[in-house]
């Protein structure tokens, strides 16, 4: 077979599978969500939230105390208040964003029909208008759903940080229990080992004495 030959026969087999390759199927996905700022906001966030899951699940398979408690800290990364604050700067921004003047008449009232809103503001209502209005309702939607969503992550992840803490905290019990347990063994055994090597001095004193007696008993007549 030519070398031409075994390439093409390569190449067909790696395009079968290329279904199955986890990292080329997340780069294909994020070239095709560069165009859409949601879906690569969604993408990395869920990539972070992977990635800290990955991290805290080796966490707490760790069997070496320091280092199960540096990788909680480099999962947990923030404090509660630090979470607390940053969740306040969100709900701060999202106040920003809505008083921003978008063009419409203030807050939303219940009018009946076009109508009523023409009579109110003195707009003329044309398509081009009822076109532009639509559009900013949309823009607005959507940088509420954008905020509702990111305050959504920001929730989730305190959540995340309490639990781990209070597993954290579980983990620190049983492992003081280990350690307790280890040194009550340890103390026993060197109990065990002094009472051992007491009757070992003693055992050459008992087997002389039991032999003097044992040649006594002879000797007498």
């Amino acid at each position: 077979m030519r070398l031409v030959d075994i390439i093409t026969r390569l190449d067909t087999i790696c395009k079968k599978y290329d279904k199955y390759d986890v990292d080329k199927q997340r780069d294909t996905a994020a070239a095709s969500a560069a165009d859409d700022p949601f879906a690569r906001f969604y993408s990395e966030f869920k990539s972070n939230v992977d990635d800290a899951l990955q991290k805290s699940e080796a966490a707490v398979a760790e069997q070496n105390r320091a280092a199960a408690v540096a990788m909680f800290a480099e999962v947990k990364r923030l404090s509660r208040e630090e979470l607390e604050a940053r969740n306040d700067l969100v709900y701060a921004l999202k106040d920003r964003i809505e008083s921003i003047p978008d063009g419409t008449p203030g807050p939303p009232k219940q009018t009946v029909g076009w109508a009523a809103f023409a009579s109110k503001t003195g707009i003329r209502i044309d398509l081009p208008s009822v076109a532009m209005f639509g559009d900013i309702i949309q823009l607005n939607f959507v940088q509420d759903e954008g905020l509702d969503y990111i305050a959504e992550g920001l929730d989730t992840l305190k959540d995340m940080a309490r639990a781990m803490d209070e597993e954290m905290d579980k983990q620190v019990g049983v492992l003081d229990e280990m350690d307790e347990k280890t040194d009550r063994a340890a103390s026993d055994l060197k109990s065990t080992n002094v009472r051992l090597k007491d009757t070992l001095n003693k055992l050459p004193i008992l087997y002389g004495s039991f032999v003097s007696a044992e040649v006594e008993s002879q000797l007498l007549p």
